[in-house]
């Protein structure tokens, strides 16, 4: 990628669909640029091992403490917005954070700390799943801005597909972990160009606005 200096390791274009991936490893997992026709996507994420087995042996895969990968993603991003970035319509900030837990129940009563508007009954329920959107006005000053701020609450577990016989079946392997799925962008109804000279400076109300609701959960 010109952005780190270096070629892509991966680089995948489809000309029919006016789309082209490129990929490669940074720090501690997989950074990926995802260019189609109306939208561009770079990715930070954990790397996979596509011919071997997940290692569950310390929880679900995790490329490691959230503001440290943050601040190297951060570094790349604001380079490419301030000197490489397209005219830009809207922008958004995206995060999956997950805390390991040693039960469904103990992640239930982790979520509900995080929760205060949602009554969570740990030892009796199942496939509890909250989502909420709580838009802000932007604080840059730019008029008519708004912020949606979309959290999706819930507890994961790893499961195993073992095949004896011609069969799969599906084993829980006693991993749980409490998840927070982070969705922070413009609000679709700003209809003009985000100014050039603002980007980073919202990317990081953004991320700010994203943080608040992994440290402080639910709020208004």
């Amino acid at each position: 990628m010109k952005l780190l200096g270096e070629p892509p390791e991966e680089r995948k274009v489809k000309p029919k669909e006016i789309s082209q991936i490129e990929q490669g490893d940074f720090k501690q997992g997989r950074l990926v640029l995802n260019v189609t026709a109306p939208r561009i996507d770079w990715t930070y994420t954990v790397k996979i091992q596509e011919k071997e087995p997940p290692d569950f042996s310390h929880g679900v895969p995790s490329m490691g403490p959230f503001d440290e990968c943050l601040s190297d993603f951060l570094v790349v991003m604001n380079t490419w917005l301030m000197e490489m970035s397209p005219t830009i319509g809207r922008l958004a900030f995206g995060a999956v954070l997950s805390q390991a837990v040693q039960s469904h129940v103990a992640g239930y009563k982790l979520l509900q700390s995080y929760l205060p508007a949602v009554k969570v009954d740990p030892d009796n329920s199942f496939d509890f799943n909250y989502q909420i959107n709580r838009p802000r006005n932007s604080q840059l000053g730019i008029n008519d801005l708004r912020v949606n701020r979309l959290c999706k609450w819930n507890v994961i577990t790893a499961q195993a597909h073992l095949f004896t016989s011609g069969k799969s079946v599906v084993k829980d392997i006693d991993i749980y972990s409490a998840r927070l799925e982070l969705d922070i962008n413009t609000h679709q109804s700003y209809s003009d160009e985000l100014p050039h000279e603002a980007l980073v400076r919202l990317l990081s109300e953004l991320v700010d606005l994203g943080k608040e609701i992994a440290e402080k959960g639910d709020v208004p």
